[in-house]
C-alpha cells in the first residue's frame, strides 16, 4: 500500500536497503532526486508480522488471562511506531512541541496507546477471566439462558 504509493516515506540514509523512489515522488523535492530513503513502509510491514508471531508465540507459550495479548499489542505496537517515527521524512504527519519535546503526531499518541495497554494488561494479570476457567465461570452462572447457551454450544 504506502511503499507502492509513495507515502509515509523516510529520511535519507546511506544503508544498503536505502530506497530510490520513481521520479516526481515527493521526497525528491526534499531530498534531491538522488536520494536514497528509508523504506519506512516496509519497516512498518515487518514490524506487523514480527508482533503477530510474537503474540501467537505469547499466546501458546505464556498467556494466563485474557485480556493479556490486546494489552501487550498495544504496547509493542506503541513503541515500535514511536521508534520508527524517528526514521520517518515526510513532513505532513506533523510535529508538535509540548514541555520542550519535540515529536511527531504518531509519537505523541502512542505515549498514550502504551499507557493504555498497560493499564489493560495489567489489570487482565490481577483481574482477567483465567484462560481455560471458562466452563467454571459459565457453571455458577445464575443466568438459566448462559447455562442454556453454553450446554448447547451455541
Amino acid at each position: 500500500g504506502c511503499f507502492l504509493n509513495g507515502c509515509c516515506y523516510g529520511a535519507p540514509t546511506d544503508l544498503p536497503w536505502g530506497v530510490q523512489f520513481p521520479p516526481n515522488h515527493p521526497g525528491h523535492q526534499l531530498y534531491g532526486a538522488h536520494a536514497h530513503l528509508h523504506p519506512t513502509q516496509l519497516y512498518m510491514a515487518i514490524n506487523g508480522l514480527i508482533l503477530f508471531y510474537f503474540l501467537l508465540y505469547w499466546r501458546n507459550r505464556h498467556r494466563k488471562r485474557y485480556g493479556e495479548l490486546l494489552g501487550l499489542f498495544f504496547m509493542i505496537y506503541a513503541v515500535n511506531r514511536f521508534l520508527i517515527e524517528f526514521v520517518r521524512g515526510d513532513p505532513i504527519r506533523g510535529f508538535y512541541t509540548i514541555l520542550g519535546l519535540e515529536l511527531s503526531t504518531s509519537q505523541w499518541l502512542g505515549i498514550p496507546i502504551f499507557l493504555v495497554g498497560l493499564a489493560i494488561f495489567l489489570y487482565a494479570r490481577k483481574k482477567g477471566l483465567v484462560v481455560g476457567k471458562e466452563v467454571e465461570y459459565l457453571s455458577d452462572s445464575r443466568s438459566p439462558f448462559l447455562k442454556e447457551k453454553f450446554k448447547s454450544g451455541k
